[in-house]
């Protein structure tokens, strides 16, 4: 018996090793202790083992039931643990105590909550626990061998009386186990046959301490499978079923996204035009999808697209009709005669030229242009401007730093118009809020709902890793819910033209302002500066005209002056104010939004380890108490 017993000898303090490695995951343990708990283990010749455990547990007080939760990981070697497996479990109770169970299956334990939580019961009761044990066989030198941790050291109230009992077709020789995780001492089996063995606990059994047998059996008496191993660490977690899954889930969520945000989120263009350029008449509007970069090969353009008003450009370009939109519609009226802008005020200059404020009068009705031309949020927003506006000298005027919340109220309307406007210019199908609006919508509710089958999966303890990836996919569909606003051809060929106007806001020269010799291009370009977001460049270009080439200015007539200049002290002025009064004008509509107590204007999308076991090597283990 040398090698054998050495065998044996070695595989139970191994197991005594990790023993202090197990823990449940969580245990609410109740007032109590086991009376008793004796274990049943028979070895079947197909190498699976048959569990039997009945537990006499006294109740102090009362309690709900008992908790029991069983390892399915032992430490193997290095980066591997042995796995096995735990099935057909059942529960009763022969003293008629609810047997109600709750079992979650974990990566790496098994538990088992075994009573009624809406009943509570006293004194003794006894639970009878069965299981089939799969892959608890092994090789060890010329022998096939179980070690089974009857008792485990993770029970969290003592146990007075503890018995394991072996049953196999042969059994050549046995060791019984008593101890903790740190010390251990054989035991001499109370009963002992050539197919069965019986090993007592010698007096109480305290928290932390367990109770072991190790049965050696002839080779070839039953099966030994190969051991189902699962490498530890970052490894074992990439080769889990349910990582395996959840990445699985990932990379089909993002490529069927990138797929969705291609079909439906890409702008179109004509099929065989050049871009910027709409089909004539009568010629074939077949649309294909817009290629990634073809946007950025935009010719320059001199004038403003015709037919074009920087406000609906500004919608057209970032699709949100905002407070830059708004602004730029407001300069683009004054161009045009419907109102003028003067400063309020002396000028101010250097440190304090924050708080320089600027006042918008409207035309004389009598005199003002024909409205038949303007657009509905044209429109919309004079009277707007008209509803905040007071009587001053017998006009109609406005200061831009008190819009107030009367202006604000309209906005909205404005902004619902300015959506309508590039649907009905065919730009869009349908209007870029809402679009952006219903995606939002289905990815938040997506997100919820994985949101919570995470939590759901985590605290059952099994594949929420998969629900995490789920949750990831549907926070990806909210940050991609913004882009799904797509252009059609048209919208496309007038946005290339937009954009070839701002290459030349964005580069032009003073020299070449100077050869132009158009009063129209020094105020023309005013709104389009503010709505491409290039008003600081812009504006030091007109101030470098007006010092560098003053004599072309001092030719300017009043009537060659456009209307946006008139009430001004000159035009260096303006020109280098432009970048402040874009800024306060759109601060000012903005803050007049919120006044409102509507957000007329979007600023983004639419926000361990578990091993239970006396000894290494040895299965079974683990602990449990009351509930």
């Amino acid at each position: 018996m040398g090698r054998t017993a050495r065998g044996a000898l070695l595989g139970v303090l191994a197991l005594l090793v990790t023993g202090v490695l197990a823990g449940p995951a969580t245990a609410d343990v109740g007032d109590g202790s086991v009376s008793r708990m004796a274990v049943s283990v028979t070895v079947h010749t197909d190498g699976t083992l048959a569990v039997s455990e009945e537990i006499t547990y006294s109740f102090t007080t009362t309690g709900h039931g008992i908790e029991r939760w069983i390892p399915l990981e032992y430490p193997y070697d290095r980066h591997h643990v042995r796995v096995v497996e735990v099935d057909d479990v059942l529960v009763g109770s022969p003293t008629g105590a609810p047997s109600d169970l709750e079992q979650r299956d974990g990566r790496d334990v098994l538990h088992l909550r075994i009573g009624d939580p809406a009943r509570l019961v006293t004194g003794e009761q006894t639970y009878r626990i069965t299981y089939t044990v799969t892959g608890a066989t092994t090789d060890a030198d010329d022998v096939a061998r179980v070690a089974w941790s009857a008792v485990g050291t993770q029970w969290r109230v003592p146990i007075r009386s503890a018995a394991v009992t072996a049953r196999a077709p042969q059994i050549l020789d046995v060791r019984c186990v008593q101890g903790t995780a740190q010390t251990t001492r054989d035991i001499l089996p109370a009963e002992q046959s050539d197919g069965l063995v019986r090993c007592d606990a010698q007096g109480a059994l305290p928290p932390g301490s367990g109770l072991a047998v190790v049965v050696d059996l002839p080779q070839g008496s039953v099966a030994v499978p190969a051991p189902q191993l699962r490498r530890t660490g970052f490894l074992g977690w990439l080769v889990l079923p349910a990582t395996l899954t959840a990445f699985g889930v990932l990379l089909a969520g993002l490529a069927g996204l990138a797929a969705l945000l291609w079909l439906h989120g890409r702008d179109r263009r004509f099929v065989g035009e050049i871009p910027g350029l709409e089909p004539p008449p009568g010629a074939d509007r077949r649309e294909g999808i817009l290629p990634w970069g073809e946007e950025r090969n935009v010719p320059v353009a001199f004038t403003p697209p015709e037919g074009l008003r920087p406000g609906e450009v500004g919608t057209l370009l970032d699709e949100r009709a905002n407070a830059l939109d708004v602004t730029a519609t407001i300069l683009d009226l004054a161009q045009r005669g419907h109102l003028t802008i003067a400063r309020r005020g002396p000028q101010t200059r250097g440190w304090a030229s924050w708080a320089d404020r600027w006042r918008i009068t409207l035309a004389d009705p009598q005199a003002a242009p024909s409205r038949r031309d303007l657009r509905r949020y044209e429109v919309q927003l004079l009277d707007a401007l008209r509803h905040a506006a007071r009587e001053v000298d017998g006009r109609r005027v406005i200061d831009l730093d008190h819009l107030g919340k009367r202006f604000g109220e309209r906005l909205p309307q404005i902004q619902h118009s300015l959506y309508a406007d590039v649907v009905e210019r065919g730009w869009y199908r349908r209007p870029p809020d809402e679009t952006r609006s219903d995606w939002t919508m289905y990815a938040a509710i997506a997100c919820v709902v994985a949101g919570v089958t995470t939590v759901v999966l985590l605290v059952l303890g099994a594949w929420w890793l998969v629900g995490l990836a789920a949750l990831l996919v549907c926070l990806a569909l909210l940050w991609g819910a913004r882009r799904m606003p797509a252009r059609t051809g048209t919208g496309t060929a007038a946005r290339i033209q937009a954009l070839g106007f701002r290459k030349y806001l964005d580069t032009a020269e003073a020299n070449q302002i100077r050869y132009e010799e158009q009063a129209e291009v020094l105020s023309r370009a005013l709104p389009w500066a503010v709505v491409f977001g290039v008003t600081a460049h812009w504006s030091g270009v007109l101030a470098e005209v007006g010092v560098r080439f003053p004599v072309a200015l001092q030719q300017l007539t009043v009537e060659d002056v456009p209307q946006v200049l008139r009430g001004l002290d000159d035009l260096v002025h303006l020109v280098q104010s432009l970048d402040g009064f874009a800024a306060q004008a759109s601060n000012a509509v903005g803050h007049s939004a919120r006044l409102s107590g509507v957000d007329a204007f979007e600023v983004g999308g639419a926000v361990l380890k578990l091993v239970g076991g006396l000894v290494v090597g040895g299965l079974g283990g683990g602990g449990g108490g009351g509930w």
